[in-house]
């Protein structure tokens, strides 16, 4: 896949924030730097890189979400705001090591652990 000016700027600024925005949000930044750039312009990227492993899309209830940050973490969300929240990686490695026995003649690539409860605001 080549790194066009779009790529590129949606990457930035995918790697920069911490946010997990969504398509829509990640448009709307980058066409601040990028008048030009259409939506869905930015919304076939964002699939394209997704596919790619450049970023990680967390499908959340509601729109898909996007995170920049593809080292080994995880992610809770909130089943009420949609919040989203990094878990740190020695935490997740915990999980992801333990592959479980009935699939261990597998070649794993990746694993995808989210947790969803409610977040500090959402629980009083």
């Amino acid at each position: 896949m080549r790194m066009t000016e779009q790529r590129a700027a949606i990457l930035n600024y995918l790697q920069k924030t911490y946010v997990h925005p969504t398509a829509e949000d990640v448009y709307k930044n980058v066409s601040k730097n990028l008048p030009y750039v259409s939506r869905a312009t930015v919304f076939r990227n964002l699939k394209q890189l997704n596919a790619s492993g450049k970023i990680n899309e967390i499908d959340t209830t509601g729109a898909s979400r996007f995170d920049g940050h593809i080292k080994l973490h995880q992610h809770l969300v909130c089943k009420n705001c949609n919040a989203i929240k990094d878990v740190s990686t020695a935490s997740a490695q915990k999980f992801t090591n333990k592959v479980p026995p009935k699939i261990s003649n597998w070649k794993i690539f990746s694993a995808k652990i989210i947790y969803e409860g409610l977040c500090t605001r959402c629980k009083r």
